[in-house]
């Protein structure tokens, strides 16, 4: 038979085709976990960064402005030097801002933002060359007229573009929200319809390997009851097992047959047996008659002639009924010889359906570890999930602090307070995913193990069918055992009947020396008295074991009868 496709490749597709689904839901949740991550660390090192420092800058403007004033009420140097260190303050956030500047709004108030700033610091070196002419009146004027209107104006834009900024980090928060709600979708979707076909893939690969075995194991327990008349199993795979089935068919035929071969022989052993016990019984009657012909041969030389005669032709019957008897004889032998190598070949096809079991039940095991493998994956992604889970713990808490150092701030921290709030909720939806992702990694899990307990049953079912094979081998080595002793006993036999038949070929050539000699009988009595002793005595002995021989028989065939062909 030419296996289509082996059930170890079965196996192995079904596997496959489960880790390959586990694999799509492990690397599709990986990516989308990923890109959610990626995009929050864009939002947290971005848009948080870009605030911190537009606050820094709107800080800066105060700073710059409090030296200022420091300088026109007491006119000391220091408050220059403090304001030319806060101007290259700014000049370095304005830089660092400017690089991190992404949408055409953005670089818009920026820009506007800037020329305030250029038209601010104008301003404020007209106020110094007025405090150093000592013109109170005019840098007075000045401070009332400009330098309040235009430090207004770009706190004023500064706070426009953190409003922005705050409006960008809202949007880019629903957006992650939106990825978040989709990422669980689609990890739940791709996870039940993995675990439907891995199911699903477990009962086709599990009732596929258990009918057949059943089946074949129901016949093998019909076997093993002595029951050979139930019809064969049908099955249509083209696999080890359909191979199994069909020398399993092969080797019950051939049992059935090596049955009747020893039924029909053992009944013709029985009817050997009978006719050579018969043939003993006439033989020692015709040595009786051979005794009394000898002592009458004593009494009266007148009918030694006849009885010679007479003798003679009662042991050349003798002697063709012995021949007979060996020739059935030689014909048990041979079918004997036949019942033993026919039970050999069955017991070679019983060892061989015990290998293919083995075979069977060695790949279902590694199919079983593959599962189990499958199982330790299911666990490393659930330590996977309990890092995101920790992560997304660590940016609430980082939220949380960010929320209250933008309370301590006031009004200035209040857009930054709402960021916070924003990267909180953001933290608090992620460890929410990261939990529900581990749920269904735990329903993974279990039904990965519901896999496993069916592979097990599978495993359970060819052990049961080796065990029937292996009592079906037993009975085989039983019925070789018999046919062993039965040949034994027919050798014997047969030697037995050969060595009377060259005993009674002896006889007729005495009896015809001595129709030759008959005038010298009466000094060939004693003689003729011996042989006809030692000849008794084998025929006892051929008496004896074809009893024996018949006795064997009766039993085989009382064995034989414990099976229905």
């Amino acid at each position: 038979m030419k296996l289509e496709v082996p059930v170890a490749r079965k196996i192995y597709i079904g596997f496959l085709i489960v880790l390959i689904l586990l694999a799509t839901v492990a690397g599709i949740g990986y990516f989308r976990i990923s890109l959610i991550d990626k995009n929050y660390s864009e939002l947290i090192q971005g848009r948080l960064n870009d605030v911190m420092i537009t606050k820094d800058i709107v800080s800066n403007i105060s700073e710059r402005q409090k030296y200022a004033r420091g300088y026109l009420l007491v006119g000391d140097e220091s408050y220059i030097t403090g304001y030319t260190k806060a101007n290259q303050s700014y000049v370095d956030l304005s830089n660092q801002l400017e690089k991190s500047l992404e949408t055409p709004e953005e670089k818009k108030i920026f820009n506007e933002m800037n020329a305030i700033h250029t038209e601010h610091e104008k301003i404020i070196d007209n106020l110094v060359a007025l405090k150093k002419e000592n013109k109170v009146a005019e840098y007075t004027q000045l401070v009332k007229t400009q330098c309040t209107p235009v430090g207004e104006a770009f706190i004023q834009k500064a706070e426009e573009l953190l409003d922005y900024q705050a409006n960008e980090a809202k949007m880019q928060n629903v957006d992650l929200n939106n990825d978040v709600a989709f990422t669980k979708k689609l990890v739940l979707i791709l996870s039940i319809s993995s675990l439907l076909i891995g199911l699903g893939d477990a009962f086709l690969i599990s009732r596929m390997l258990s009918r057949p075995v059943r089946k074949i194991t129901g016949a093998a327990e019909q076997i093993a009851a002595g029951d050979l008349s139930g019809p064969d199993p049908v099955i249509k795979n083209r696999d080890e097992i359909g191979e199994l089935a069909h020398h399993f068919s092969q080797m019950k035929q051939n049992i059935r047959v090596l049955l009747e071969q020893v039924t029909l022989n053992s009944q013709q052993v029985a009817a050997t047996s009978e006719e050579v016990t018969a043939s003993s019984e006439l033989t020692s009657q015709v040595a009786e008659n051979v005794a009394q012909s000898v002592q009458e041969i004593a009494i009266g030389a007148d009918r030694q002639v006849a009885d010679v005669t007479h003798a003679t032709n009662v042991v050349i019957t003798i002697s063709e009924a012995i021949a007979e008897v060996s020739s059935g004889m030689e014909h048990v032998t041979t079918s004997s010889a036949d019942a033993k190598q026919t039970a050999a070949d069955g017991n070679q096809v019983i060892v061989k359906s015990i290998e293919q079991m083995n075979v069977i039940n060695h790949r279902v095991s590694i199919s079983s570890d593959v599962v189990n493998q499958l199982g330790e994956k299911s666990k490393e992604i659930g330590g996977i999930v309990s890092i995101i889970r920790e992560l997304a713990n660590q940016t609430n808490l980082l939220a949380l602090n960010a929320a209250i150092e933008a309370a301590r701030a006031g009004e200035q921290g209040k857009g930054f307070a709402v960021v916070a709030d924003e990267v909180r909720k953001l933290a608090e939806e992620s460890g929410s995913a990261a939990t529900q992702i581990a749920t269904i990694i735990g329903e993974i899990q279990r039904d990965t193990e519901k896999a496993m307990q069916a592979m097990n049953q599978g495993d359970d079912a060819v052990k049961e069918g080796l065990v029937m094979i292996q009592n079906a081998g037993e009975a085989f080595h039983n019925i070789m055992l018999v046919v062993d002793d039965v040949s034994a006993q027919t050798q014997r036999v047969s030697e037995r009947v050969q060595e009377a038949n060259k005993g009674t070929k002896s006889v007729v050539e005495l009896m015809e020396g001595i129709a030759q000699v008959s005038e010298l009988a009466a000094e060939n009595t004693q003689t003729v008295a011996a042989s006809v002793q030692e000849q008794t005595a084998s025929m006892e002995e051929i008496s004896t074991a074809s009893t024996t021989l018949s006795s064997m028989a009766e039993e085989l065939q009382q064995s034989l009868s414990k099976f229905k062909l």
